[in-house]
């Protein structure tokens, strides 16, 4: 059972919503609450950002059903089906996607009162529409005041587990052998945890851009980094999958020797990454200037050599699994190199302070 900030902010905004319907004395209770749950944020930032949009999709609701009331007495289901559709896409129109449940709870909440109240009382329109916007505010009001999580080392977490993942992918794919569903799992689930990833970054991006203070010079450069290292995990997985499509199936082209030099020198890649992760968690000592790591450079440009070497006199043909190859690892070593950079500078600069 998962249990996390967002599941708790949930909750509260229910039982705020609920207990903000009962004290303006507005009623049904219920409509209050799903409305809080549907526009629960996981940020501060995203909870102002579609604050107006939510109010706006509300106003359009109830001006669309109302309009349906003074339209016809008896609002058959497939009317109401067609004032739903109306109103989505109106909201499409204007670029409200994420407001598009709001829209049609407040439809329904006014669409499904009896039918002689609802052309008779415009009181009860506003009613509804009132209920709809309790439950907003609950939501932005609990963002507001909740802790908001720790984006920071949630983002480094993920970011350890998945070049945990992508290590152990890669060594798999170079074992060879594998089952064609642990294959596809494992697949999946690396990119999924890319994705996971990503998502955490622009959330701890939008929550360094709310701050009402200025943010310090060191947390900006703090944000840098984990830009390149959460751009660096699509460039990771980029080079699995050269690797494999490029190498794995296609062994029988490079010599023995050839294939010990490549697969070592992967490990030396994986390794280097590793000893990033560690410099940025703080676990091993930074260079107070950035040093390349040449014994790296030198290797993959000897690696790189030995393959250009194999291909002078091989058929050209083969070519076009070589070069890829060749490309990846020049451009992941040149980017691992860069993000190291980082690192070291982010870290001098912590130590100067």
């Amino acid at each position: 059972m998962k249990f996390g900030a967002r599941t708790l902010k949930t909750g509260l905004s229910v039982v705020l919503a609920i207990y903000m319907a009962k004290l303006f004395h507005l009623s049904p209770e219920i409509y209050a609450a799903v409305a809080a749950s549907l526009t629960v944020m996981p940020s501060l930032y995203r909870s102002w950002k579609h604050v107006v949009e939510q109010v706006k999709s509300n106003l359009i609701g109830a001006a669309i059903a109302l309009v349906t009331l003074l339209s016809t007495q008896h609002p058959e289901p497939w009317i109401v089906g067609i004032v739903i559709v109306i109103a989505i896409s109106i909201n499409l129109s204007l670029g409200f996607e994420k407001s598009i449940g709001i829209v049609v709870l407040t439809i329904i909440a006014i669409l499904e009162a009896p039918q002689a109240q609802m052309a008779s009382d415009y009181g009860f329109v506003l009613n509804r529409f009132l209920l709809i916007l309790v439950g907003i505010s609950s939501s932005v009001f609990i963002n507001a005041v909740f802790i908001p999580p720790n984006y920071q080392k949630r983002l480094l977490e993920n970011v350890r587990k998945v070049n945990e993942d992508g290590t152990r992918f890669m060594k798999m794919i170079m074992m060879g052998n594998i089952e064609e569903n642990v294959y596809k799992e494992e697949r999946e689930r690396l990119l999924k945890n890319i994705e996971k990833t990503k998502e955490l970054y622009l959330l701890y991006k939008e929550d360094f851009s709310s701050k009402i203070r200025r943010p310090k010079y060191k947390q900006s450069r703090k944000l840098v980094v984990y830009r390149e290292l959460t751009n660096n995990l699509d460039k990771s997985y980029l080079l699995v999958k050269t690797i494999e499509t490029h190498y794995f199936y296609k062994k029988e082209l490079f010599p023995e020797e050839l294939q010990k030099n490549i697969e070592g020198h992967l490990h030396e890649l994986l390794e280097y990454k590793e000893k990033i992760l560690l410099k940025l968690d703080k676990k091993i000592k930074s260079s107070k200037r950035h040093k390349k790591d040449e014994v790296l450079f030198e290797n993959t440009n000897e690696l790189v050599n030995q393959i250009i070497e194999l291909y002078k006199v091989e058929d050209i043909s083969n070519w076009h699994h070589a070069f890829p190859m060749v490309s990846a690892l020049i451009e992941f070593t040149h980017e691992l190199n860069h993000l190291d950079q980082l690192v070291d500078s982010l870290n001098s600069k912590h130590n100067e302070e």
